[in-house]
């Protein structure tokens, strides 16, 4: 009996083990494959831009905030005076190496997301299959959205990876009871963790509620582990603020400009954003019909994982998705981008019929990995894997050549995408005012100061 006990416990072990080999393996090849397809240049949105800048002034020693965007109050919405300081920091390393080159920032955000993509799958671990989680490192891993955001030198990669990463070492308590070495050392960890989510997207501040909750919800009062996570966070928070005065400021710039409408807008784009997983490239009606049906199955699996208690990643995601319904401007892809590894996850978990033959199960799993792919095959036939349209074109290099020519070093200029401007050009750049009347743009920029429009 002891023998044969062992020789299963043997058998278990080297399953697992294959499993877990297989699962770095498709991590592997997504991650060669996003390298082996970077494409030059980078869109518009200046939000790389800045985030660029403040990497190269940490490389340079010079001071973080002076980037040459000059802030425009009557245009928030454009970004921050400063961005929060840990994309930047760990961008600057690559900037000191290469210089303003695209491709290896890119690079190094690749593996960014293979190690998000590992940290999910330790996290989902729990609740799904060795099958399950191979289907959802196909589906995540080889999504289109995913594809192109490799070529955006955005904060959403690190970010995605530091969000989970605070969920998992927040779940081996909340919900596995488990402590790394001492309550002690797990809450300073999970409160730096916290504060270097936060530190790279704003929007991370949500977990420091997700933390009261979690300790309301499970010990009906908020313990010394959540105290102490609390205060970790939040001492770093203000370390921060004293160092960094300008890091995320600007950001409250835009709290009038919350109403009923926006915030409608908001939830209905960011609702739709969960079918634009499954995009194709040809059919609309397939997506949103896929993308109907499996939300559907995802609200299943929500409720299955998180009655009659929620879970860490399920209050997480509702304060996530609530601030930026409620937030101006924080719509549709790059918002919504972090929501989609647990929104697949809960997809899996709401297939998971126990009353069905497993036979028919792996069907079900095999038919969304087999539908996903197709999808995705559709997308990539069509795909540009050559060149990102934006500020690598011929006409923005000559653009940028004749602002470079035109304007002396501390000259002024009015751009529609400032940020960009100042990177290419070494100019100071401010935005147009946002929805006004050509007078009031005009007296904007000669209050300012501005030599070029």
């Amino acid at each position: 009996m002891t023998t044969c006990t062992a020789d299963a416990e043997s058998m278990d072990a080297r399953s697992t083990a294959g499993w877990s080999r297989l699962q770095l393996a498709v991590i592997v090849l997504v991650s060669l494959f996003y390298l082996a397809t970077l494409r030059h240049g980078h869109n518009w949105g200046g939000d790389f831009a800045q985030y660029i800048l403040h990497a190269r002034n940490i490389a340079t020693s010079q001071p973080y905030d002076e980037t040459g965007y000059v802030y425009n109050l009557m245009h928030p919405e454009i970004g921050p005076r400063a961005y929060p300081p840990i994309f930047p920091l760990s961008l600057s390393p690559v900037y000191a190496a290469f210089g303003l080159d695209l491709t290896a920032f890119k690079a190094q955000l690749v593996l960014v997301f293979a190690l998000s993509l590992l940290v999910t799958a330790k996290l989902f671990s729990v609740s799904l299959r060795p099958s399950q989680l191979i289907v959802y490192l196909l589906v995540v891993g080889l999504c289109p959205i995913f594809w192109v955001q490799k070529d955006a030198v955005d904060s959403e990669h690190l970010f995605i990876l530091l969000w989970y990463l605070s969920i998992l070492v927040a779940d081996r308590w909340y919900r596995q009871g488990a402590l790394f070495r001492s309550q002690w050392l797990h809450a300073a960890m999970l409160g730096f963790l916290i504060y270097l989510t936060y530190g790279t997207r704003t929007v991370g501040i949500v977990l420091l509620p997700t933390v009261v909750l979690c300790d309301l919800i499970r010990f009906r009062r908020l313990t010394v582990f959540g105290s102490l996570t609390i205060a970790t966070a939040l001492i770093l928070m203000l370390i921060e603020k004293a160092i960094l005065p300008s890091s995320g400021a600007g950001y409250l710039d835009q709290i009038n400009k919350i109403d009923l409408r926006s915030t409608l807008g908001n939830l209905r784009t960011n609702l739709v954003a969960f079918s634009m997983i499954w995009e194709n490239g040809h059919s609309d009606a397939i997506r949103k019909v896929a993308g109907t049906l499996l939300s559907l199955v995802a609200m299943i699996g929500f409720l299955r994982q998180n009655l009659p208690r929620p879970s860490t990643l399920a209050i997480a995601m509702l304060l996530y998705f609530g601030l930026i319904v409620v937030w101006p401007s924080a719509s549709w892809i790059r918002m919504v981008l972090p929501l989609f590894p647990a929104y697949v996850f809960y997809v899996l978990v709401g297939m998971d019929f126990s009353f069905m033959p497993v036979s028919w199960q792996r069907a079900m799993l095999a038919g969304l990995c087999a539908f996903s792919m197709l999808s995705y095959a559709v997308w990539y036939r069509q795909a540009n894997f050559v060149e990102v349209e934006g500020v690598a074109n011929d006409s923005a290099v000559d653009l940028f050549r004749f602002v470079r020519d035109a304007t002396e070093d501390d000259e002024l200029c009015l751009f529609f995408k400032p940020r960009v401007l100042s990177l290419y050009t070494g100019r100071p750049a401010t935005a147009y005012p946002n929805d006004r009347h050509a007078d009031q743009v005009w007296e904007y920029a000669k209050a300012s100061g501005v030599k070029l429009v």
